[in-house]
């Protein structure tokens, strides 16, 4: 356990390290260390002191449990009644663009709060186990309202990016749970959004989920007559 528990941080700490155009030595100057160490610290082959860690967080511009959020969230913290996922630490988002489907994963680190959980996006994973194959990280925090679920999110390169998702909660509690995510074009920084399904378990590609993340006709009517865009409910 205590070794792969250094490999995560360590992978943690390269994978946000790269995401602020950091290389090895530049965090080694920040931090006060050789660029041997940081690089024996990504790999797991040395075990980090906390104030290294506190240090390193500092330097990254996370929060320092966003670097050790690993294994299953405590059993006695308390689940928000209206949280649709109950105790997970762990969410997989799926969106379509044209006819492909990506994968995204959100991490979450549960905190005395019952109403507010923080949450860290890495969006668009081209190997869903990989979380440092993502195309952009961003992070923030969820929310849970009475049949609302949401996420607030910075982009973690460039502040200038928020991302809002917003889910609405069905009374019958499904699987998969559709909404919405806003942002940013990467190419264009033009306004943009995407229909995505959210879900506690990982989804296979197919028929069904192409089904679920696909705008409705009667969406698009109901866009037409009154020029604003509302998704239904999966059924």
């Amino acid at each position: 356990m205590t070794d792969e528990l250094l490999l995560y941080v360590g992978r943690k700490i390269r994978l946000f390290r790269k995401a602020k155009g950091l290389s090895l030595l530049e965090l080694a100057a920040l931090i006060s260390k050789s660029k041997t160490t940081v690089s024996k610290y990504e790999t797991g082959k040395i075990a980090i002191d906390i104030l290294t860690l506190h240090d390193i967080a500092v330097a990254l511009g996370v929060d320092f449990a966003q670097l050790l959020d690993y294994g299953p969230i405590p059993q006695n913290k308390t689940t928000p009644l209206n949280n649709p996922f109950g105790h997970t630490d762990t969410l997989f988002l799926y969106h379509m663009h044209e006819d492909t489907i990506y994968s995204s994963v959100i991490k979450l680190l549960h905190d005395s709060s019952a109403s507010q959980i923080r949450a860290t996006l890495y969006y668009k994973l081209t190997n869903i186990k990989e979380l440092e194959q993502c195309s952009c990280i961003y992070v923030g925090q969820m929310q849970c309202h009475e049949n609302i679920l949401s996420f607030t999110l910075k982009n973690y390169r460039n502040n200038i990016e928020a991302a809002l998702l917003n889910l609405f909660i069905p009374m019958n509690r499904p699987c998969l749970i559709a909404g919405l995510l806003t942002g940013l074009k990467s190419n264009t920084l033009q306004p943009i959004g995407y229909k995505v399904v959210l879900s506690k378990e990982r989804v296979k590609y197919d028929q069904n989920l192409k089904d679920a993340l696909t705008i409705s006709r009667e969406s698009f009517r109901k866009m037409k007559k009154s020029n604003y865009l509302l998704l239904e409910s999966l059924s």
